[in-house]
């Protein structure tokens, strides 16, 4: 069976709550599509793609386990609301040095992968950390939802001590694995 991948880092605790709350009361508010409904909230670290085969998955998580294994937790913030156009609203992440130095690890060891895909437009030094609030049914609302959520300042110091791989199944995704740092 064919799956589509994402490794991302899943956003626990009080945060979640917030967001899995912000982002419902903007579905109720301005009849969009309820982010939190489809995904749990989290901050995408790479989008892996679609995997029909056994092998190609038992690799990306060996290699996953492998990085995992040598790296150490560490704290993100959750910083304000931002946007990307007018298509994603988003709770935005503080660019800290010791989530680029992860990532940047972590982007280095994936690409060892001979068919790890590179979506280069979002990736590497284009990367912008983010939690989706809104996205996809929002464009010619999107003036009334940012004027309504920019006043938010969510503000939250979270644990970075792991990273999951999620799997979509036909509209609705999924935790398929967990990978704890050391």
């Amino acid at each position: 069976m064919t799956y589509t991948y994402v490794l991302v880092y899943l956003i626990k605790g009080r945060a979640k709550k917030y967001h899995l709350s912000l982002s419902r009361d903007l579905s109720k508010k301005f009849r969009i599509k309820n982010v939190g409904r489809r995904i749990e909230p989290h901050i995408t670290l790479k989008f892996i793609g679609e995997i029909n085969n056994y092998k190609m998955l038992r690799e990306l998580e060996e290699n996953i386990k492998e990085f995992t294994q040598s790296e150490r937790g560490f704290k993100i913030r959750l910083k304000g609301i931002n946007h990307f156009s007018k298509n994603v609203i988003f709770v935005d992440v503080r660019k800290d040095k010791a989530l680029i130095d992860f990532y940047n690890r972590l982007y280095s060891h994936l690409r060892k992968l001979s068919w790890m895909p590179s979506v280069r437009k979002f990736e590497g030094n284009n990367m912008h950390f983010h939690a989706t609030l809104a996205v996809d049914d929002i464009s010619l609302k999107f003036n009334q939802i940012y004027n309504y959520i920019s006043n938010r300042t969510p503000q939250y110091v979270l644990s970075f001590r792991s990273v999951a791989l999620i799997r979509k199944n036909k509209s609705k995704w999924k935790t398929y694995k967990e990978f704890k740092l050391r």
